[in-house]
């Protein structure tokens, strides 16, 4: 999650639990009608919490998805901003660019990887592979130095896969592309498996709010806009997201093969970060063709989605994320580590022979 995106989660958790602790003593306009208190009075909603022990309760019951300012994001918002009964050769001029600007993106990280994986092929075939005498020669790299900086590179790959995923999510719950009914069945399995000791409740409840955490008119009518696109363009947003998982997995593989017949450890730490450059590319995309209006638009207008968590889902993110990312990240370091540098898969030893 990003910077913004925590700030974001802090405020709108805080003023939920504001809202809550006030409902009986509305703010009244002038009018003399309710009104909800803004997330702009954060002080004072933060002092109404009576501790920061009560601030943080009220953001682990939220938790709040945000799109990352990447040529994607882009590809999937600004044609909602558009006028919907407005159609003609402009209108596709511009979806044709945006199409374009995204396959050329995928074009290019694609061309990245399968460059990777041809030198690494070559440089497996030339100097022998990963952990042998012939790759050691008489300055190998230290064995404890390629595992850290592996795990640095899948660390860094594994951020582009969560973001990814909270992408997903994001679009999943904005298009509504979820029945509840699925959501019930899997309440019930995790209710079962856990046998009934977490209490699940998953009824996956979200509110659409804009950068400030308040709902209005502008968060409703892109929610609305993309519940009601053409199917098409939902399919599109499904593909481009399943070449982004693709894209990273694949970098993940290969990248690691690469990464791991660094010659020397100055060329292993630097090659760990110099490959991370493959990931940024959508940012680059985004950052220098789209005009400055379209980056407002994106950045200012795309609306979040705000999910309230029931109690079992609040109870395992709240002390066993760390835990999980941990080892998930450990797990892969040592799933590639074990493919490319030892015998585990060949002969059942953790170690390589010759």
């Amino acid at each position: 999650m990003t910077q913004e995106a925590e700030l974001n989660l802090a405020k709108v958790s805080v003023q939920a639990a504001a809202d809550e602790e006030n409902a009986d003593s509305p703010v009244l306009n002038d009018d003399g009608k309710s009104e909800k208190l803004k997330v702009e009075n954060m002080g004072s909603s933060m002092a109404n919490m009576g501790s920061l022990s009560s601030i943080q309760q009220a953001m682990e019951k939220n938790d709040v998805l945000v799109l990352p300012d990447n040529i994607y994001t882009a590809a999937i918002i600004l044609p909602m901003t558009r006028d919907p009964t407005e159609y003609g050769i402009i209108t596709f001029w511009k979806n044709l660019q945006f199409f374009l600007l995204v396959s050329s993106n995928i074009v290019a990280q694609s061309f990245l990887i399968g460059f990777i994986s041809d030198i690494y092929n070559k440089q497996e075939k030339g100097g022998g592979k990963c952990g042998t005498d012939e790759r050691q020669g008489d300055n190998p790299t230290d064995p404890k130095l390629r595992a850290i900086a592996q795990a640095i590179f899948i660390g860094y790959c594994m951020i582009d896969f969560l973001e990814t995923w909270n992408m997903t999510l994001w679009w999943l719950d904005m298009s509504r592309a979820i029945p509840q009914k699925c959501w019930d069945w899997l309440n019930w399995v995790l209710n079962f498996l856990t046998c009934y000791c977490c209490g699940f409740g998953i009824t996956r409840k979200t509110r659409f709010c804009n950068r400030d955490g308040e709902e209005d008119d502008i968060s409703k009518e892109f929610a609305d806009r993309i519940q009601g696109c053409h199917i098409l363009r939902k399919m599109w947003v499904h593909f481009i997201l399943l070449l982004k998982y693709a894209l990273n997995i694949s970098l993940v593989v290969y990248g690691t093969g690469f990464l791991l017949l660094s010659e020397t450890n100055a060329d292993l730490i630097l090659n760990a970060l110099a490959l991370t450059f493959v990931l940024e590319l959508d940012e680059m995309f985004y950052q220098f063709f789209l005009t400055t209006e379209m980056k407002v638009m994106v950045e200012t207008f795309t609306p979040m989605v705000v999910i309230q968590e029931d109690s079992g889902t609040q109870l395992i993110l709240s002390n066993l994320t760390i835990l999980a990312r941990a080892g998930i990240l450990g797990g892969a370091t040592l799933l590639m580590y074990s493919f490319y540098c030892t015998d585990l898969w060949e002969e059942g030893k953790f170690n390589r022979n010759g």
